[in-house]
């Protein structure tokens, strides 16, 4: 569960600086983070979980004035033993972010590169005796 657990984004995302869960009990559709990232990219957002099918995939939306995001991260199990994970995001931008919507997205794919980065390099010292990646 520890991807699915978005208050570890900070561990291993280089432009998220805090995560933390908004409400409590199991994770389920419907709960909510609030995130907030540096660089270039600096902001507080909210997202929430809209859709979760545990050990598969898991969905979150994001609303600003500026921008829809949706990040989806999908497991597959590999019959190497290892788990192969897939993180995209899909950004619809809004009012005057639309006029400089070329550039954002330039920006969104390099913070999104790091974030491949450091998730890959989390996940390779991560004690798979002690955290199950999903």
């Amino acid at each position: 569960m520890y991807l699915c657990d978005f208050t570890t984004t900070a561990s291993w995302h280089p432009h998220t600086i805090g995560c933390s869960r908004l409400d409590s009990g199991p994770l389920s559709i419907g709960s909510e983070f609030s995130v907030r990232r540096s660089g270039v990219m600096r902001a507080s957002s909210r997202y929430r979980v809209t859709d979760l099918h545990h050990g598969r995939s898991i969905t979150l939306r994001s609303r600003t004035r500026a921008a829809e995001l949706t990040d989806t991260m999908t497991f597959d199990v590999l019959a190497s033993g290892g788990t192969a994970v897939t993180y995209t995001t899909r950004a619809s931008f809004k009012g005057l972010a639309r006029a400089g919507e070329s550039v954002l997205r330039s920006l969104l794919n390099r913070v999104g590169d790091d974030g491949a980065a450091g998730m890959a390099h989390i996940l390779a010292h991560l004690d798979a005796s002690t955290h199950a990646v999903v």
